[in-house]
């Protein structure tokens, strides 16, 4: 997978409200905390979908650093902006990061 394809994956997998979490980066249909790689995770925050799709590669680190980079302030982790901004602003931080992808 390329650095975009693996931004599109997941955010795909939180597109839905629904399968989008704050707080821990995955949990399962009650609510519980789980590991990303758990097969009952099914809600994920913005790092914890990009886990789930593609984990420890030099890819997984690339797209990490595109949503950093898109983000407005550096200061601010990419957890920060989930945890605090909301469903909104994480699909935006994505379509972001995405479209400033040149693979």
């Amino acid at each position: 997978m390329t650095t975009k394809e693996v931004l599109i994956a997941a955010r795909k997998l939180i597109e839905d409200p629904k399968h989008w979490t704050q707080g821990w980066f995955a949990r399962n249909a009650a609510g519980e905390k789980v590991p990303v790689i758990s097969p009952d995770a099914c809600k994920f925050c913005a790092i914890g979908a990009l886990d789930r799709v593609e984990r420890n590669t030099p890819v997984a680190f690339s797209a990490h650093r595109a949503l950093c980079s898109a983000l407005e302030s550096p200061c601010d982790p990419v957890s920060q902006l989930n945890d605090c901004e909301g469903h909104v602003a994480v699909l935006a931080l994505y379509d972001k990061a995405i479209a400033s992808c040149v693979d």
